[in-house]
């Protein structure tokens, strides 16, 4: 028992882990004497343990304080400006506060120095470390750099002189504009509009040219809201940004082309789906935003009256027949649609969708794919607006 790693010792005695349970592991925690993250890893996959409980575990071999989340910690624009986000959470670690010549940084591994080597540096101060499991240090980590992230006014603000312009209309061609290092402040417009959609809960971001300017829109609940305009002449290189973005073609300005991209916003996986549309001031661009880690309605969630639920459940369950579901854009067509298709019995039927784009993967409580139904789920955007639904129990 003594020849293990101490915090196997720490387990057994405090943190309900057995003897037993160490001895298929016998050899790994051998070979684990002088490193945790390996031997975290060893006990996690053969759930020996559970995360929270070795990282306390490991909170009380190094005589640190552990906490078990960080929802109360305010901000600290400084850390964020300091710190970029991909370094932060690579080695999971961010700053909590700094008191006096004490700076306290949220940790899930004291192996690892050099992260705090360079926060010592930086801010001139002793490094205090707190101990947590891996999810609450990127959950901090996540609305550190969502709070601190730049309005789309502040981006539009960037864009107010005539030198900017004039570099920015410099990188308009393909090979420029890939290659180009004055292009930043385009970045941060079109990454604080995705943000401040995200924010907003949009559906859409429409971004349309005028003769004198171009105008963003989001939106919100079905309804289209106008959210800032930024100057005529910048235009065109939004336009190459985002089909950069979506692998569309840049030289291609006078044919309608669709395209898509996959952003992480504060730990949120979106799937952008993007539409250019040739007009008279320029092309128009509408991004579609699907949130795909959302979790889907149910039926009973919908609102729907209860003189409509039953009998749109009996046709739902019912042996064959087809279901229009009409609407505009942003009604509720989809979200009906899959949470109709989550009331059918998955384990008794086998069910197929047929899509175009597909927008939502649906799971089980397990994480595994529930199509299970002989049945086909056709979607289209046409004028009118319309999902149908259409299964037969017979193939």
């Amino acid at each position: 028992m003594y020849t293990y790693h101490p915090v196997v010792e720490i387990l057994v005695k405090s943190f309900g882990t057995t003897p037993q349970s160490l001895e298929p592991l016998h050899e790994q925690l051998l070979a684990y004497r002088e490193n945790t993250e390996g031997l975290k890893e060893a006990m996690l996959k053969h759930k020996i343990t559970g995360e929270s409980e070795f990282q306390q575990a490991l909170a009380v071999y190094y005589e640190l304080e552990y906490r078990d989340n960080f929802n109360d910690v305010p901000v600290v624009r400084e850390f964020t400006e300091f710190i970029p986000i991909r370094y932060a959470k690579k080695n999971i670690f961010f700053p909590l506060k700094k008191t006096k010549n004490t700076l306290e940084v949220a940790i899930t591994n004291p192996e690892l120095s050099q992260p705090l080597d360079d926060l010592a540096r930086h801010f001139k101060c002793h490094i205090q470390s707190v101990i947590s499991h891996k999810q609450a240090v990127l959950d901090l980590i996540n609305r550190a750099y969502d709070e601190s992230s730049a309005s789309t006014e502040d981006a539009v603000d960037l864009l107010d002189s005539e030198e900017t312009y004039e570099n920015i209309l410099a990188v308009e061609e393909p090979e420029d504009l890939l290659d180009a290092t004055d292009e930043e402040p385009i970045k941060r417009l079109v990454n604080s509009l995705l943000w401040q959609a995200a924010k907003d809960e949009a559906s859409d971001v429409h971004i349309d040219p005028t003769p004198r300017e171009t105008s963003v829109r989001y939106r919100i609940d079905g309804v289209l809201q106008q959210v800032t305009v930024f100057p005529r002449q910048v235009h065109v290189t939004v336009v190459n940004r985002i089909k950069v973005m979506s692998r569309l073609d840049i030289a291609q300005k006078g044919l309608p082309q669709d395209g898509r991209s996959m952003v992480l916003i504060a730990g949120r996986k979106i799937d952008i789906r993007v539409s250019t549309v040739p007009t008279v001031h320029g092309e128009k661009i509408v991004m579609r935003l699907l949130f795909q880690e959302e979790k889907l309605m149910q039926l009973p969630q919908l609102g729907l009256a209860k003189y409509i639920l039953q009998p749109y459940l009996n046709m739902v369950n019912s042996s064959g027949g087809i279901i229009l579901v009409t609407g505009p854009t942003g009604s509720g067509k989809t979200t009906t649609l899959y949470a109709s298709l989550a009331e059918i019995d998955n384990e008794a039927r086998n069910i197929i969708t047929i899509e175009d784009p597909v927008e939502f993967i649906h799971k089980d409580k397990k994480d595994e794919f529930i199509w299970n139904d002989v049945c086909s789920w056709l979607e289209s955007d046409s004028a009118a607006g319309s999902r149908c639904y259409y299964g037969r129990r017979n193939t």
